[in-house]
């Protein structure tokens, strides 16, 4: 074949080649193509239905597609009555979200819902980025409510089931607080007399006082006994915490301080959350907040405000608290009326805001869920067999006496020994005329001439001295002599205070002639570590022209934090090291701790004193100082078992090698990974 041929057959056969790979894109990937085009979710496969049953009505939820993906997805809800017939014209709501965490603010996505015929409903949804989402779900029928709580995982098959909860008559459901139960008039007048109570106990409490309690606590045992007595037809449950209620209620009358007061209050709400969250229409207008801080007892209350004013902690954390799901407020009241050893729900010990119903895998990481009981709710008690703390490395420690020594470590900085500097000042005014240490840093010794100086006034001293000199010399003796002798001493003096030596005064005697250009020496051997005049210049009576530093000792200068003062005291062994010399450490020893702080840094300032043999150690170098303090035997617990939760520190004992009892501790000195209990 020749090339001109070969050439034009492959010409066309390139667009018959993408045609046909065009072609068989578009049936392979018809259903991607669609959903790219119309908004729809990829696949027609949704997850098996989760089936919620409350009785009166019933729900099935699956997802589609399946698994879910991050982007448009679609909840399929299928409504049914007691009798298992399909419910048309439901009012069917749907939402997804995920809460905040760190700095990412929450996000949901309200469900567009559809009603497709035969009781199917489909609510499309968007999943913004990947994780799991909460789904909640709820259908209010002329014959009841369901609502519904799961959680589903983008790329994790199918639906899990949180919990469920339903009423009849269309009232919301109460979820996992108690069976729903529509209280009559009468009970539900006394309730609401009770409720009016226990908010002026709430409120008292709130601003640190039991002004008025005690009247109010027993208003509300009296009508929560009224309520309980109008409500014969309710669950034996509901009745046993309107009693409770109304017991803990004359408890808290009885109280005789704050603190009781407080912890009779939390047994009140307790029961009084549990009996209210049961019907909606007593629990309208109320908000249940919860304070994580509140670990002595239950922690919840409450409030028609929206304003937090938190009665456990008062006013030095009034706002201390977060609002939770109403129909979540009888969950740990519940545990007081089951039994401690009933399961109350099933999580992962992983991911432990995983909750279900039943038990199966975590969506999260897919490890088996375990169950939380009423005991561990009511105590806080953790249950980690020794498979899961191997899973998730739970590490123990013992709580045991030691000898501790506390460590007292500082930066400090190495500085001149002031008892040991010298400033070279004038008393005269001239002009320089040589310089003989003209560098800073320069070593210079005692007696060395550092420069000489032409001075008017010296000039004119020197005189007046050859001319008392010379009067001496003439008289022959008597009145004159003793007059020359005074004038002599006088002027001798007088060079003397101008710093010339009685060496320099002899010399100047005795060569009969006054030097214009007088030396002056050092009054110290050092280093100039200041110089402030260059030769030919002028200088002024009290002007400094050097400073000199003698380093053969120098001052380390250390921060204190201000609770390490107790620590520190003079006399104190100090171990000093320095980053340009590895491996040497300076022995010393704390000669005074200065009476102040300094107000920006909160620090007290120490002095360390240290030879300086070789120079090694040299002004404005940083060092780093450890003291060291033997403080007897203490009961000690390693630092990484102590948990912060506000004012509160917090320890898990190991009960029994799978369980982990949280107990509050306060903790005293931190040392070497250690804290005092």
């Amino acid at each position: 074949m020749t090339t001109p041929l070969r050439t034009a057959l492959r010409q066309r056969a390139v667009p018959i080649l993408l045609a046909v790979a065009a072609t068989t894109a578009a049936v392979l990937f018809r259903a991607e193509l669609r959903a790219w085009f119309t908004g729809q979710p990829v696949g027609d496969s949704s997850s098996p239905p989760v089936t919620v049953d409350t009785g009166a009505v019933a729900l099935d939820v699956s997802v589609r597609p399946d698994p879910p993906r991050q982007g448009r997805n679609a909840l399929v809800i299928r409504v049914r009555d007691a009798s298992g017939n399909p419910v048309t014209g439901a009012h069917v709501t749907a939402s997804v979200w995920m809460p905040a965490m760190g700095s990412m603010p929450e996000m949901r996505s309200e469900g567009r819902v559809v009603e497709q015929g035969g009781g199917t409903y489909r609510a499309d949804f968007d999943l913004a980025m990947g994780g799991t989402w909460t789904v909640d779900v709820a259908a209010h029928t002329p014959a009841g409510t369901a609502q519904a709580e799961f959680t589903l995982t983008v790329g994790t098959p199918g639906l899990v089931e949180v919990h469920h909860g339903g009423a009849s008559g269309g009232a919301p459901g109460s979820g996992r607080a108690m069976p729903a139960h529509r209280y009559g008039d009468a009970a539900r007048a006394s309730l609401r007399e009770a409720l009016a109570a226990y908010e002026a106990v709430r409120s008292a409490l709130a601003h640190d006082t039991t002004d008025g309690v005690a009247s109010a606590a027993a208003r509300a045992a009296a009508a929560l006994r009224a309520a309980e007595a109008a409500a014969g037809d309710a669950p034996d449950g509901l009745r046993a915490h309107l009693r409770d209620a109304a017991a803990a209620a004359d408890a808290l009358a009885r109280a005789g301080d704050l603190a009781a007061a407080r912890a009779q209050f939390a047994a009140v709400s307790e029961h009084l959350v549990a009996a209210v969250s049961a019907d909606p229409a007593v629990r309208d207008g109320l908000h249940l907040y919860e304070c994580s801080m509140a670990t002595d007892y239950y922690n919840r209350w409450l409030q028609p405000d929206t304003s937090i004013e938190n009665p456990y902690q008062g006013q030095k954390m009034s706002t201390c608290g977060a609002e939770v799901r109403a129909d979540e407020g009888g969950r740990h009241a519940h545990a007081a009326a089951a039994g401690d050893d009933d399961v109350a729900y099933y999580t992962c010990p992983m991911d432990t805001w995983v909750e279900s119903r039943k038990p199966g895998k975590c969506p999260v990481c897919g490890m088996d869920l375990i169950p939380v009981t009423h005991e561990e709710l009511r105590t806080g008690v953790l249950r980690i067999d020794h498979r899961r703390r191997q899973l998730i490395g739970l590490r123990t420690g013992l709580v045991e006496r030691r000898d501790l020594t506390v460590k007292v470590r500082a930066v400090g900085r190495v500085t001149y020994d002031e008892r040991r500097l010298s400033d070279v000042t004038l008393k005269v005014g001239g002009w320089i005329e040589r310089l003989m240490v003209n560098t800073t840093g320069q070593r210079v010794r005692r007696g060395q001439v550092l420069f000489t100086i032409y001075s008017p006034e010296l000039y004119s001293a020197q005189q007046d001295l050859l001319l008392a000199v010379a009067a001496r010399a003439a008289a022959n003796g008597g009145a004159a002599a003793d007059r020359a002798a005074a004038l002599e001493r006088a002027a001798r003096r007088r060079l003397r205070l101008w710093d010339l030596t009685d060496d320099q005064i002899d010399a100047i005697a005795a060569a009969g002639e006054p030097l214009e250009q007088v030396p002056i020496r050092s009054p110290a051997s050092g280093y100039v570590v200041d110089k402030a005049v260059v030769e030919g210049a002028a200088v002024q009576p009290g002007q400094r022209v050097y400073r000199i530093a003698a380093l053969d000792r120098v001052w380390v200068e250390a921060d204190i934090y201000e609770q390490d003062i107790p620590f520190v005291s003079v006399g104190q062994r100090a171990l000093v090291t320095l980053t340009h010399l590895p491996g040497r450490t300076f022995e010393g020893t704390i000669a005074y701790v200065y009476p102040y702080l300094d107000r920006a840094t909160r620090t007290a300032r120490v002095r360390i004193e240290l030879p300086n043999d070789g120079l090694l150690l040299r002004p404005d170098m940083y060092a780093d100082v450890t003291v060291e303090r033997h403080i007897g035997e203490r009961l000690v617990v390693p630092e990484a078992a102590v948990i912060y939760s506000g004012p509160r520190r917090i320890v898990f004992v190991d009960v029994d090698r799978e369980r982990l009892r949280p107990v509050p501790i306060q903790v005293g000195i931190k040392t070497d990974g250690l804290f005092e209990v």
